[in-house]
């Protein structure tokens, strides 16, 4: 996706009536710019990372239950569904991210609509993890009942 820089000698068009003046765009300095590459490069890393471990561990599994026959797991549980795709969304939400704030660095003229792009995909994932923490404390919540209900025989 390239950004154009408006030429200096186009003709401007005043806004019609009612509508927004544009304004220009900030554009980052060279040090700057480096800030953003390196945050474009540790939020990808940590994304693809994270991508990386769940297709190892996944595949360790699959690869044991197909040569050795052991199964991948004793008995169906939720959260082995549930974590690896939150651990997914939330690694292709870094990686977003990361490409957002990596175009920061690599354009001209459009620093502040990819700022804020990247600035949005983090909150978006980042806006999940409460939802998680709530699940998690549910999950707990649910396995001390079923636990203590077990224990007494019901």
């Amino acid at each position: 996706m390239a950004d154009e820089v408006p030429q200096p000698d186009a003709p401007t068009v005043p806004p019609a009536p009612g509508e927004p003046t544009p304004r220009p765009q900030y554009e980052f300095t060279e040090a700057e710019n480096e800030v953003f590459e390196s945050l474009s490069a540790n939020l990808r890393a940590c994304g693809w990372s994270v991508v990386v471990l769940l297709a190892v561990f996944h595949g360790g599994l699959l690869a044991r239950w197909l040569i050795g026959g052991h199964a991948m797991y004793e008995r169906f549980r939720f959260i082995q569904v549930w974590a690896p795709l939150v651990l997914l969304f939330f690694a292709v939400g870094l990686i977003g991210a990361g490409r957002a704030f990596g175009r920061v660095a690599t354009t001209q003229g459009s620093d502040i609509t990819h700022l804020m792009t990247g600035l949005r995909g983090l909150d978006e994932t980042l806006g999940f993890m409460p939802f998680t923490w709530l699940l998690i404390v549910a999950a707990i919540l649910s396995g001390g009942v079923a636990a203590y209900l077990h224990a007494i025989g019901l």
